[in-house]
């Protein structure tokens, strides 16, 4: 307790105190203008231009919107998306081996997850991919935080992660390599320019990991990333983005207190293909209208095998395994999205949306394996915005409704080894989400910013409850207050309060069942929940000609009711708390990040049959540090050192699945 003190302290006297002190070294000249490169917030809010950007977010939300650029993805020591958002406000990452290796939440909103968008393109069928975006193709990644995001994807109740891929605006080939613990080996070479009105990109990266002795994680995965932007005239551009995934990923066996299967059954991929290309255009005829028309298509092919241990006789050895089952599960979808907006008055804009998603997979996918699934998505939003001086305010809805053309029965324990008829076109009711924000410019260094929404989450179709029984749609309230100051010598404060209450929340029950194939089923539950939290984010100037730090701490409330008794949900940590400070000196580049969880608790994997009480999670401060020395020659050569969980602490964000401890890796990068 006194360790888990000391160390929240240090975080608050991090935030608190460094505003006072950071003025005096500086001077007008010292000073960073606009957002800083340690996890900067979105500018939007009185800046923004409707007209330029059809699809962007309410200003209402803009103190809930992350975004984590190309310089920060470096000074973490990120290799893949998901490592580059691990320091964004109420971030939790849940590690695992399982096929879908991590997930990623914000402020313990979590079934559904957040959901993924590249470029602002939504894409449903994405859990697996996050993990294989190499780091080097990113340009940006902006974490939606909010209840009130309408245009970005169709989760805005529970937050949206968009992707925006790298771009060059000169002559510039990069190449990097490194290696590090566990044989691991990452290759990247990259090149792109700028030629009058096209700019264009390619790379492509390796990477390879052993994983740790005995723990069957071991990866190989091959990136390729290329994109194309072409101002075709004043009024018209357009850019089209492509990636390609291939390689092969052993699924890393539990250990106690997991299911015995996870800890003895091997699993793996073999191979995983991917290929996503997205392509957005934009149409301004003039100064009051504009029109976005986006375009996705992704198609994945894997095979998902099993390995289970032979029962030891005479016939038979320890260690021998057969087996049990290889699974194609090819999938694909396509997405158009069409935003328009139109200034109806001089101080008002309409804006207009409609999002279309179909997705394909003949053989099923996790829950649903073994059946196809054929999915249409519909949607239809509609948003207006008024300026009042200092003051805007807008108010907007989007309406969802789902075909689902064919879907296999959510599989459930009374299912075993039965072929459960399939759902046939089977259209959902709409669901909606309404939403109003406003932002108000209180003075030039200050503003007040809110949103409300309400919506609907409907559980998977098929699904059940512990008692057997359909589980129903989730009611969802959320309400945000947030006030930012922005001081050129000092840095940025942020400080949001939230709300969010949930009837009929869905939510993994205790329990799971395991058919024969080694496939885990969860059931859902309905269960009100309320949740009430507040964030305090600061993000400095430059000190002292040196010195940049951040610091974020989330601490979250959540409740939920048990036979009419409001009691503790102890599945959601209470702080999620981040700090990083950066130096540069003299070519030296060194940089040092914390991340503490507080404590949870969670079933889930857990071998029920040994383990009565949950298994406690989390409680824990990772620290993690990257430096480098940047040579000043031709070529701008760096060279870095990256530690990662420095104290070698053991700890878990998933039952059985604890991290693998500190890990080093040596690189060096060229840019010609």
């Amino acid at each position: 307790m006194k360790t888990k003190m000391k160390t929240l302290l240090m975080f608050i006297l991090f935030a608190t105190l460094t505003p006072i002190y950071a003025q005096p070294n500086l001077n007008k000249s010292d000073t960073i203008k606009g957002p800083i490169d340690i996890n900067d917030v979105t500018i939007i809010g009185q800046r923004r231009n409707l007209i330029s950007s059809p699809s962007s977010e309410s200003s209402g939300i803009e103190t809930t919107i992350s975004k984590v650029n190309e310089i920060q993805i470096e000074k973490q020591g990120a290799s893949t998306l998901i490592d580059a958002i691990k320091y964004v406000p109420g971030a939790m990452i849940e590690s695992r081996g399982r096929q879908v290796k991590q997930f990623f939440s914000i402020r313990g909103e979590r079934y559904p997850y957040p959901t993924f968008a590249i470029d602002g393109i939504w894409q449903r069928e994405f859990e697996e991919m996050p993990y294989f975006i190499s780091s080097s193709d990113l340009g940006s990644v902006e974490v939606i935080r909010s209840s009130n995001a309408l245009f970005t994807g169709l989760s805005g109740t529970t937050g949206i992660i968009n992707v925006k891929p790298k771009e060059y605006d000169n002559l510039q080939t990069n190449i990097n390599m490194e290696y590090g613990s566990y044989e691991s080996f990452k290759g990247h070479i990259s090149h792109g320019n700028k030629i009058n009105k096209i700019n264009y990109a390619t790379s492509l990266t390796m990477s390879h990991t052993d994983g740790p002795e005995d723990k069957h994680a071991a990866e190989n995965i091959t990136n390729a990333y290329g994109s194309l932007g072409w101002q075709i005239s004043p009024k018209l551009k357009t850019k089209i983005y492509l990636f390609h995934f291939s390689g092969t990923r052993q699924l890393a066996l539990a250990e106690e207190p997991a299911m015995p299967k996870l800890q003895t059954i091997k699993s793996w991929f073999d191979p995983i293909k991917s290929t996503l290309i997205t392509n957005k255009t934009l149409y301004i005829p003039n100064d009051r209208m504009s029109t976005e028309l986006s375009f996705s298509y992704a198609k994945r092919n894997t095979t998902l095998s099993t390995n289970t241990p032979l029962k030891v006789t005479a016939q038979t050895k320890p260690g021998e395994y057969t087996t049990l089952s290889s699974t194609p599960t090819p999938d694909s979808e396509v997405t158009l999205n069409l935003a328009q907006s139109v200034n109806i008055f001089k101080n008002n804009t309409l804006r207009l949306g409609g999002l279309y998603n179909y997705w394909l997979a003949p053989n099923g996918k996790r829950f649903y394996t073994g059946s196809r699934n054929e999915i249409a998505t519909y949607s239809i939003v509609v948003n207006d915005e008024h300026r009042i001086g200092k003051l805007i305010l807008d108010v907007g809805v989007r309406m969802t409704r789902v075909n689902n053309i064919q879907l296999g029965r959510f599989m459930t324990g009374e299912e075993k080894n039965v072929n459960a008829s399939p759902i046939i076109n089977k259209i959902e009711p709409w669901m909606y989400q309404a939403t109003f924000g406003g932002s108000y410019l209180i003075s030039k260094n200050y503003s007040l910013h809110t949103s409300i929404a309400k919506g609907q989450i409907k559980p998977m179709i098929g699904s059940l409850n512990s008692k057997k029984e359909a589980t129903t749609n989730e009611d969802r309230f959320k309400a945000e207050l947030g006030i930012k100051a922005e001081f050129d010598k000092v840095g940025e404060l942020t400080i949001n309060g939230f709300l969010s209450d949930q009837k009929d929340a869905i939510f993994l029950s205790s329990q799971t069942y395991v058919l024969a194939d080694s496939t885990i089923l969860p059931y859902y539950d309905n269960q009100d929940q309320n949740q009430q939290g507040v964030e305090i984010i600061f993000n400095s100037a430059q000190i002292a000609k040196l010195f940049h730090l951040f610091t974020n701490v989330t601490y979250l409330k959540s409740q939920k009711n048990i036979d009419n008794e409001w009691v503790k949900n102890k599945m959601i940590p209470e702080w999620i708390i981040n700090g990083g400070v950066s130096a540069s000196f003299k070519g030296f580049d060194i940089n040092l990040y914390a991340k503490h969880l507080s404590k949870f608790e969670n079933t889930r994997f857990l071998n029920t049959q040994v383990y009565t009480s949950p298994a406690q999670l989390g409680d824990f401060t990772e620290l993690n540090s990257t430096i480098s020395y940047t040579l000043k020659n031709a070529y701008s050569t760096r060279i870095y050192f990256e530690i990662f969980n420095i104290t070698d602490e053991r700890y878990s964000t998933v039952v059985g699945y604890p991290d693998f401890g500190r890990r080093f890796n040596l690189g060096v990068s060229l840019k010609i």
